[in-house]
């Protein structure tokens, strides 16, 4: 009776009572029950309700209720307070073991051992309350649950394995027995019904939930944090007290987790209700045994079993069940805290040790908002931004309420978010207040910073205190400028994180942002808030100073003053995520804390059979410790078991031979929380001098550490497994790495860190590859070496010229006695030498040992070697393996699949991609008229004999071969080999010929109808030998996509040569409707050659769309695709054709292929590119350039010509060669070819929409060179100007780059390309001017030049007496100032007032006044200036409200343009030349322009003063002057058309006759009949535009008559009938919208989903699916 913690029923909150405190108080009195709840709080409480997703998801929904006081139950359901306190379905409690003294607790990841955890030292709750939370659940239902796994033990099988009835349909064809099937029939029917068993289960729980429980009703256990059930199992017996049975977690439960509730004492009977704070038996009615505290220790530990033995439980309420709750904050929820403004979340990164000091708490941010809002599913969230949300006292629960004291528990960690008041010191030591200590001069100077940054920003200046452009690195105006003092003086705390809440420093509150909350009003998860700490009362604010040189991080700090701009969003995380990261956590913790008892000697190596040890009897002392020791060690490796298993997918279960598919998401959270940093301080300590030396690891008596550190290195290797961030954070560790190389598995995770790892790849240097050579001659010839001599030579398919001439020489050259020789020995016999003495190759290799996997990683190395037409080793390697050599292994059955394959890839490499074999285009667009059959590049006759033999081999090969399952993975691996092989042979113009090209196709298409998908089968078999299936698969459609080009260039030839016939033969054609049937014929069957029947290719390529594999998905929805608009796609060829006739364009081919090949050769010896070749590549570039642009004028058809041979890719390789600014000879030269490429770009897209086009998939490459003085924006300019459907696609990180580039650096070609971003021939973009006027206000200190303050005024003149404008244009400020005032009035172009307001807090009229009347400044500024006042004040969305009354405005009108106006008048009646035209087209094009809008439509006669009227006439006067003396025609139109607006408006000026004379010549010349300036003359059409005009029309005419449109509608058919399987995988891979979606196939698409809208609209059942997969969305889009 008096066991148990003591109770102290108080009010925990600020604002009053507690109810349920107040009735669970009375009900302990009453029945005298002592002990419940604690008063204090000492511990972190755990995740409650993280556990994973299933029957249990949505019990958590309904947990908590309250305020911030505690638990506050609903009322509305009870008839007084003291039903309150009844223990009920879906409440979640504590069990306070009384002979025990502790609560029940498990950790439910690592240990589901069921324990008690014992009071605190200060007899409080114990720290990680979490692990002490269960919620009450109705019995469940496991009928079908327990027959479903005892028929799996039965047949060994696991629920994994259980095959769909769809699956099991699709393998009916294959090698299946009948028993098979039905046996995976009957697992499948009961799996259903376990699954309809879950949801009766579920249902009943809901049913339920809320109920009071009465004592004899039988309930179960879940645990809150990990979502298991409570379990006795028969299985195990307890691990303290023997002749118990152990208590356990389990995932789903059975009939051992059910419970009978029974009093305690007799006071208490069955039928009464159980109340909280009650003693309660918990009786196994299954076992007839009782939940029961162990009274033995062992490691100071009591475990809970099940016993004869009654055991004597308290319930201790946690929060009760309330439905509806899932909308609100609850404690023992798990959020992000977003910071809406800056775009980030609260994050703390996990320390490497635990011993570590506590790491500030940062803003990880990410790249943009339009990344986050439009791709928020792809954004890789930190896991350590989690969060779970306590009250002040953590062992209670409830709904949150704003003003409350909260705790911010780091679930990473453990950790408490703290703040901690800042302490600013002097020097010296002592505390130093800049506003309040110090000399009278530091303190003014003080203020005078603060002065000057204020009128700076009040100002809208960039420039500092001398007049020069200054960078800041602040990342917008939304957040506070780190760098002033009086920011300084508003922070008032640093955030970090603790261990323990004991501290009043761990307190929050969190308040609304809105003041139409009350206090009392429940926290919402879609509020914003703000939350405030409150020792120091200072609320959390993102400062906007990086909080390290990562530029996703920002600085938080505890600011005294509330910021608008910190407003935090609440996003809770999924159960999945947290229940992950709690069980790594634990995983990483258990290692950390292995790792420290072995550093500190503690721990001891043990033998396999000692760590086999199980203890028996009681523990003697002297045995703890080895027990200890023993424990420690098997769970270790089990968790690094388990990790290293949760990294990859695959069916191998042997944790040190797992490959498998990468996870990239269990890969990210590993990182995050340092594994790769614990495991490499554990393996040095493993490896320093206290612990064990290389050469003794593998000794029996090192049996333990020698299995840590190979799981640790296996670990390592699958953490960074495709992995590019993983890999660079891992890189800094490869010294250490290196030094273990001798130890295989070392060398195995040091060889995937340098896979495909451009930076390590360029950075090793000679004598670390020479060091691998050497291994090899030393330790004789291990596989390992080879296979990592191989990962030097090529990074991404991409060769590393370098490496692989090193290696060539040093070890093909120089060491080819430590390779295996091979050679023809009698009668053909392919011969290999072993250890001096020759035997046939088939023989040496039915033998599996480590020198046949030395010979065939040597072949793949020889492979690897000749990428990239390496000439230099390809001319070493022939001769030492010939081509009749290779040929005999890739043919020989005899030998191992891989090897073949091996053997293949080499031919591929050495042969086929090498001279004299050059690359033939499949689809050529420019074609001779003299012979448009021959093509530029094609395969040569000797060649094409050569390998003759080879292509009959692949073609027999491809018939007789098929893809099968996993067991015949080597033979998958052969077969993808020769079709890689096949492809670029295709690519090499072989396979191409009208009569090869029906052959191949069949064997191709049965390659892709094999019915193994390896994903559908069986979730195990989804590995690396399942994705060599997908990887084949990709490749056949990758040669169907060739094919299709080889179709449709047939084709296209066919149809040219009926129209080159008919030009030019006897009865010449005039008209195509002349065209005779026969000839129509002829059209129709070559539009159809090589046609593929429908039922054949479309269910295959219909399958493959449906795939996992989401390259092979997409490659085959562009196939399908391209079927269904193959007479569209001729016909678009047909316009896109280009044909040449005249010699001179003959000519023009024949010299840019001649350039292109030397440049194509320079690139292929890109290693020996010395100062002098890239001068003569400079060279090619500015002669190329020259024949796109002259005099400004675009060639088209150069241009064309230029983009048909794919130059603009060729230039894309070279700018993807290594760069780097510098003052070297070398690095100069690299920087002018770099010029050149930007220049022949822009010279190659100027005016030319295809070119255009072309260029535009690459623009974020290119933006990713801008700042290095390359041009960059000159060229990406070009690709946008005067192109509407691309600058509307222009993406807000592109714009945001810009913005970033003008940051650093004011040139006007960043403001022309904006320019271009936002208006189109004059028409403007509204999306763009919104994005663009928003970025350059964000950070308008940083990249506006306004020159509106006197320092900046000074700075203008000073420039323009200097004339900077034009000595200095391209790079001149002045200029940059001119088109900046100009981009800003295209932004406001159109009536948009968001941008009209933001401009006009720019600049004011009377700004702009200024500006004007400065006799200094120059005309082409104020003709900006004029026309930003026209757009922004007079040409708005809303009115200005008496603008026309502006006093600035009239005196504008009086000073500057009367006067100018005046000036024009006498400079052309005295004939000043240039002056004169300068200021007259000012005058007319400028001032006259505003006028006339003015005039028209703000000016009121009537209400005009007399001032004003004065003014009007004057300028009357002076119009009718200009008029009369304007010197052309053009001048006269604008200036009449100003004169007829002041008529209207009622201004007659002084001089009314004169007017009168003017008005009559005004009038005149409006009926002046306009001149031809063609003339009466007869053109003469050359003979080339005679042909090009005629195919237009014969592509009209094709159109008219062809071109039924049918195809579309088949396309059609096929999304209305698969509304369940491939339409929404099509239209998530229209949604996904990257730069893998072809455009055809969205744009094709995307037009039967709307024909499909249109004309099925009334079709209810069939718009509702299509509207419930976001169709309709997609194509309004």
């Amino acid at each position: 009776m008096d066991g148990g913690p003591k109770v102290r029923i108080s009010s925990v909150g600020r604002t009053g009572g507690d109810l349920w405190g107040k009735a669970l108080a009375g009900v302990l009195n009453t029945n005298g029950a002592g002990g419940g709840l604690m008063s204090s709080p000492s511990g972190p409480v755990g995740s409650l309700g993280s556990g994973s997703s299933g029957i249990h998801s949505a019990i958590g929904a309904g947990i908590g209720t309250g305020t911030a006081n505690g638990y506050r139950p609903d009322m509305s359901h009870v008839s007084d307070a003291a039903e309150a306190v009844h223990l009920k379905f879906g409440d979640a409690i504590s069990l306070f073991s009384i002979e025990g003294n502790g609560y029940a607790s498990c950790d439910g990841f690592i240990d589901s051992d069921c324990k008690i955890t014992p009071l605190s030292k200060e007899g409080t709750a114990p720290d990680h309350f979490s692990d002490c939370v269960f919620r009450v659940c109705t019995r469940y239902k496991y009928d079908a649950h327990d027959q479903l796994n005892h028929e799996l033990d039965s047949l060994n099988r696991t629920k994994a394995s259980i095959t769909s009835g769809a699956v099991v349909a699709m393998l009916s064809s294959t090698a299946r027995s009948d028993a098979e099937s039905e046996e995976d029939a009957k697992l499948e029917e009961l799996k259903e019904a376990e699954a309809a068993e879950r949801e009766e289960n579920m249902s009943e729980f809901m049913r339920t939930a809320g109920h009071t429980i009465k004592y004899g009703q039988t309930i179960q256990l879940l645990h809150a944090k990990s979502n298991k059930f409570v379990t006795v199992t028969v299985k195990q017996i307890a691990e303290i007290e023997k002749h118990c049975l152990r208590v356990v977690l389990d995932s789903e439960g059975n009939a051992g987790s059910w419970f009978t509730i029974t009093p305690r004492f007799k006071m208490r009977s069955e039928g009464e209700t159980v109340q909280l704070g009650d003693q309660i038996l918990l009786e196994s009615k299954v076992y007839n045994l009782y939940l029961h505290a162990s009274k033995q220790q062992l490691f100071n530990k009591k475990e809970m079993n099940a016993a004869t033995e009654k055991g004597s439980w308290r319930i201790i309420p946690f929060s009760p069940y309330v439905k509806g709750s899932e909308t609100f904050l609850k404690a023992g929820d798990v959020v992000r805290l977003f910071h809406k403004e800056a775009g980030g979340y609260i994050t703390n990164e996990r320390p490497i040790s635990e011993s570590d000091p506590d790491e500030e708490v940062f803003l990880q941010v990410f790249p943009s908002s339009e990344l986050m809002r439009f791709h928020r599913e792809k954004v890789a969230l930190n896991s350590n931004a989690l969060w779970m949300v306590e009250f002040e006292r953590p062992n209670r629960g409830g709904i949150c309420s704003y003003n409350g004291l909260y705790r911010f528990k780091h679930i990473a960690t453990g950790k408490y978010l703290c703040g901690t008041p800042i302490v600013r010191r002097s020097v010296s030591g002592g505390v130093k207040l800049p506003t309040n200590s110090g000399s009278s001069s530091e303190r003014a100077q003080f203020l005078a910073s603060i002065f000057i940054s204020a009128m700076k920003r009040e100002k809208g200046t960039s420039l500092g205190q001398d007049g020069q452009r200054t960078q800041s690195h602040e990342s917008g105006s939304a957040l506070t400028p780190r760098d002033s003092n009086a920011e300084d003086d508003e922070l008032g705390c640093t955030l970090t994180t603790v261990n323990g809440c004991a501290s009043t420093n761990t307190l929050f509150a969190i308040l609304p942002v809105s003041s139409t909350y009350s206090s009392s009003d429940r926290i919402g998860m879609d509020s914003y808030l703000r939350i405030k700490h409150v020792n120091t009362d200072c609320y959390i604010h993102a400062v906007s100073t990086r909080s390290s040189s990562d530029e996703q991080r920002l600085s938080l700090r505890g600011s005294v003053k509330s910021h608008d701009q910190d407003a935090f969003s609440l996003v809770r995380a999924t159960k999945t995520e947290i229940a992950h990261l709690l069980q790594i956590a634990s995983q990483i913790s258990m290692i950390q804390r292995f790792a420290t008892k072995l550093s500190q000697g503690e721990l001891q190596d043990l033998t396999k059979s000692g760590l086999d040890i199980t203890r028996r009897g009681p523990v003697l002392k002297q045995e703890k410790r080895s027990l200890s020791m023993i424990v420690d060690t098997k769970k270790v490796i089990y968790v690094l078991e388990e990790l290293i298993r949760s990294c990859t997918v695959s069916y191998d279960e042997n944790a040190l031979t797992r490959e498998g598919i990468p996870i990239p998401a269990a890969q990210d959270i590993l990182r995050e929380q340092n594994i790769i940093e614990v495991l490499v301080q554990m393996l040095k300590v493993i490896f320093s001098s206290k612990g064990v030396s290389l050469e003794d690891i593998h000794k029996p008596e090192h049996y333990t550490t020698f299995i840590i550190a190979s799981y640790s290195f296996k670990l390592l290797k699958q953490v960074i497994k495709s992995n590019v961030q993983n890999r660079m954070c891992m890189s800094k560790y490869v010294g250490f790495i290196q030094k273990k190389i001798t130890f295989s598995h070392a060398a195995e995770t040091l060889m995937e860190l340098f896979k495909n790892n451009r930076v390590l790849l360029d950075s090793i240097n000679v004598l670390k590859i020479y060091f691998f050579i050497f291994q090899i001659e030393r330790h004789g010839r291990l596989s390992s070496y080879i296979k990592f001599l191989t990962i030097l030579c090529r990074c991404n398919d991409e060769p590393l010229v370098k490496n692989q001439n090193f290696i060539c020489d040093k070890l093909v050259v120089d060491k080819w006695k430590l390779l295996t020789n091979i050679k023809f020995g009698n009668e053909n016999v392919v011969m290999v030498e072993v250890d001096f003495t020759w035997m046939p190759l088939a023989l040496f290799m039915k033998r599996t040992t480590e020198q046949q996997i030395y010979f065939r990683r040597s072949i793949k190395l020889f492979a690897n070697l000749c990428l990239g037409r390496n000439s230099k080793t390809i001319d070493i390697i022939s001769k030492k393996l010939p081509y009749d050599l290779l040929l005999a292994c890739i043919m020989d059955e005899q030998l191992p699949p891989v090897l073949r394959a091996s053997f293949a890839y080499l031919m591929q490499n050495l042969y086929v991609d090498a001279e004299p074999l050059k690359p033939s285009p499949l689809l050529n667009y420019t074609r001779l008229w003299s012979d448009l059959k021959k093509k530029p590049l094609s395969v040569e006759i000797e060649a094409r004999e050569r390998f003759e033999t080879l292509c009959q081999f692949i073609w027999r090969f491809l018939v007789s071969q098929h893809l099968r399952i996993k067991d015949d993975h080597h033979e998958n691996k052969l077969t993808y080999a020769i079709l890689t092989l096949l492809l670029k042979m295709f690519s090499m113009g072989f396979f191409t010929g009208p009569e090869e090209l029906p052959h191949l196709i069949p064997p191709l298409l049965a390659l892709l109808n094999s019915n193994v998908n390896p994903a559908s089968v069986n979730p195990e078999m989804n590995d690396l030998y399942g994705l060599v299936v997908h990887k084949a698969k990709l490749t056949v459609c990758k040669i169907m996509h060739a094919f299709f080009d080889c179709r449709l260039d047939h084709r296209l030839t066919q149809l040219l040569l009926i129209l080159k016939n008919k030009m030019e033969g006897r009865n010449k054609l005039t008209h195509f409707e002349e065209l005779k049937e026969s000839t129509r014929e002829k059209i129709a069957k070559c539009s159809t050659k090589f046609e593929l029947e429908d039922e054949v290719l479309v269910p295959i390529l219909r399958d493959l769309v449906c795939s996992d594999h989401a390259e092979l998905s997409t490659t085959a929805a562009d196939l399908l695709v391209r079927h269904f608009s193959q007479q569209a796609e001729l016909l678009a060829a047909l316009g896109q054709v280009q044909v040449l006739v005249t010699d001179r364009n003959v000519a023009t081919y024949q010299v840019v292929q001649e350039k292109l090949e030397r440049m194509r050769k320079y690139l292929e010896a890109v290693h020996d590119l010395s100062v002098t070749k890239e001068r003569d590549l400079i060279q090619i570039l500015d002669d190329l350039s020259a024949l796109c642009v002259k005099y400004d004028t675009a060639f088209n058809r150069n241009q064309r010509i230029l983009k048909n041979l794919d130059a603009h890719k060729m230039v894309l390789d070279i700018l993807r060669l290594p760069f780097r600014n510098g003052t070297t000879r070398e690095e100069h030269s690299r920087k002018r070819l770099f010029q050149s490429a930007f220049q022949f770009l822009k010279s190659f897209a100027k005016d030319n929409t295809g070119n255009q086009n072309a260029l535009f998939p690459y623009v974020d490459f290119y933006l990713s060179m801008m700042g290095m003085d390359l041009r960059v924006a000159d060229a990406v300019n070009e690709i946008f100007r005067n192109n509407r459907t691309l600058a509307s696609q222009v993406t807000e990180i592109q714009i945001r780059k810009v913005i970033n580039a003008i940051e650093a650096g004011k040139f006007p070609r960043y403001i022309k390309l904006l320019a271009s971003l936002i208006t189109v021939q004059g028409q403007p973009i509204r999306r763009n001017q919104n994005l663009v006027m928003k970025m350059l206000m964000e950070k308008q200190h940083d990249t506006l030049v306004l020159f509106s303050d006197p320092e900046g005024i000074q700075l203008r003149t000073t420039l323009i007496e200097a004339g900077d404008h034009i000595k200095n244009p391209e790079n001149s400020l002045l200029t940059f100032h001119m088109l900046q005032i100009e981009l800003i009035t295209k932004c406001a172009l159109g009536r948009i007032d968001e941008a009209e307001v933001k401009c006009q807090s720019l600049f004011s009229i009377g700004n702009i006044v200024r500006q004007l009347t400065d006799p200094i400044n120059l005309r082409n500024i104020k003709s900006a200036f004029i026309s930003l006042l026209d757009e922004v004040y007079f040409i708005t969305e809303k009115r200005k409200k008496d603008v026309e009354q502006d006093l600035h405005l009239w005196q504008l009108l009086k000073t500057h343009f009367l006067t100018e106006m005046t000036a024009a008048n006498a400079a052309l009646a005295a004939g000043r030349g240039e002056e004169e035209e300068d200021l007259v087209n000012y005058v007319v094009f400028c001032v006259i322009s505003f006028l006339s809008n003015f005039y028209t439509y703000y000016y009121s006669h009537p209400q005009a003063n007399h001032r004003q009227k004065y003014i009007s006439n004057r300028l009357m006067d002076e119009l009718v002057t200009l008029f009369a003396q304007s010197p052309s025609e053009q001048h006269q139109i604008v200036v009449g058309q100003c004169i007829e607006h002041f008529v209207k408006a009622h201004v007659q000026g002084a001089h009314t006759a004169k007017l009168d004379e003017v008005w009559v010549q005004y009038q005149l010349l409006l009926q002046k009949p306009t001149t031809d300036n063609e003339g009466d003359y007869c053109m003469t059409v050359s003979r080339e535009d005679k042909v090009i005009q005629t195919l237009k029309r014969f592509a009209k005419y094709y159109k008219i008559n062809f071109f039924s449109g049918n195809e579309l509608t088949d396309l059609a058919i096929i999304v209305r009938n698969e509304l369940d399987s491939f339409t929404p995988k099509l239209i998530k891979l229209l949604k996904a919208c990257n730069s893998d979606v072809h455009k055809e196939l969205m744009l094709v698409s995307l037009r039967a989903l709307r024909m499909i809208l249109e004309e099925d609209l009334e079709n209810s059942e069939l718009q509702s699916k299509l509207a419930s997969l976001g169709t309709t969305a997609l194509v309004l889009h």
